[in-house]
């Protein structure tokens, strides 16, 4: 049976991080941020990735960060879900609404956010 990553991992630069991968810890934490804040402050468990791109941008915001594209914060997200870490799912949206991607994280958001803080 594959274990999965722990909460915690750290980055060759020393710094600790949800995320394995260190060339891009800082920017995986924002996103993982914004969907922990999402998660919070709606009481929703499941985002379409265009809601947790604009998440995304108002953490960066706050930041001396430039934000990333669209298809990057993506493309993130599914490294995410690789990782387990967060869940990612391609769902259709009915008829108008076409097919997006939905996510969700696999632990609770203050533990994600603690965990970002801790930094």
């Amino acid at each position: 049976m594959r274990k999965r990553p722990s909460i915690k991992h750290r980055c060759l630069k020393g710094e600790t991080t949800l995320l394995p991968s260190a060339r891009s810890c800082d920017l995986e934490q924002h996103i993982l941020r914004a969907l922990a804040l999402l998660t919070e402050e709606t009481g929703r468990t499941r985002f379409r990735t265009a809601e947790v791109y604009d998440a995304y941008e108002n953490v960066v915001s706050q930041t001396n960060t430039s934000p990333l594209s669209y298809d990057r914060v993506q493309r993130l997200l599914k490294e995410q879900a690789f990782l387990g870490i967060t869940e990612s799912e391609y769902t259709g949206g009915g008829h108008g609404e076409g097919s997006y991607r939905v996510h969700r994280l696999l632990r609770s958001p203050e533990v994600v956010v603690e965990a970002l803080d801790r930094e």
